[in-house]
């Protein structure tokens, strides 16, 4: 069952949980309608949602606290999944519009934190020591196999 995602404030969530009811964006760059994505906030950090979710605005966007809060719409219906149009971006966003209101009462849904805000250190690989006689070593100091006269 495909998860869409929406992003917002602290006091917009509490808006939205208390009136079971999402209004739609004015001023969105695609139109009239409310915006998501299937980017899920378990899995990506702030600023790469961010950066799918309002592109070159993410930066303050992120800053207003508009990725504090998700809204996670689950669509069981087929049908449903017609509603949300793809919205065609130039760098390949995952960006997707309810078209309209979204009354909540319609879909199963939860409201959350986003807890990541930054990506942790990338890993490193071991250092690998190459030794080009015919004593080599691999990874673990242990004796590459040597050939037999």
């Amino acid at each position: 069952m495909p998860r869409f995602y929406h992003y917002t404030t602290e006091e917009s969530m509490q808006s939205i949980g208390h009136f079971q009811t999402i209004s739609p964006s004015r001023d969105g760059k695609f139109g009239t309608g409310v915006y998501f994505s299937r980017l899920s906030p378990m899995f990506n950090f702030k600023t790469k949602l961010a950066e799918n979710c309002f592109g070159a605005g993410g930066e303050a966007r992120l800053r207003k606290g508009h990725l504090d809060c998700y809204i996670e719409v689950v669509v069981r219906n087929p049908r449903s999944r017609q509603i949300f149009r793809k919205c065609r971006t130039n760098d390949r966003r995952d960006v997707f519009m309810y078209m309209g209101e979204m009354n909540l009462r319609n879909f199963t849904w939860r409201a959350d934190f986003v807890t990541s805000t930054i990506p942790p250190p990338r890993m490193r690989r071991p250092e690998l020591s190459v030794n080009f006689n015919n004593n080599r070593r691999n990874v673990d100091g242990c004796d590459v196999g040597r050939g037999r006269n």
